[in-house]
């Protein structure tokens, strides 16, 4: 029973591209619903920023990190807690750019 609940709420990939002020991917890889085993996001800004790596362990994921280099951005989260609601994101970048 518990199984096939967790089944129905689970995602294998999901990913959205966002043109807005640069190019943005989003990639989710085993969600089940608040709880993802990979997450992935790249950044291409319009404009530059500055640059850094940021490490993170333990609070909301395992293990990430993210990289800013001038214009882009790579950030990587490993089984994070708090997974990016992808739906939300299309629901409201849908809304605001419809014609």
């Amino acid at each position: 029973m518990i199984c096939t609940l967790i089944l129905r709420k689970m995602k294998l990939i999901d990913y959205l591209f966002v043109d807005d002020f640069g190019k943005e991917y989003y990639l989710n890889i085993l969600q089940i619903k608040r709880l993802c085993l990979l997450q992935l996001n790249v950044d291409l800004n319009e404009y530059a920023g500055s640059s850094g790596l940021l490490v993170n362990v333990g609070h909301s994921s395992l293990f990430g990190f993210d990289l800013h280099i001038w214009r882009y951005s790579v950030s990587v989260d490993v089984l994070s807690w708090f997974c990016r609601n992808l739906n939300s994101y299309r629901n409201e970048y849908y809304t605001e750019n419809a014609d």
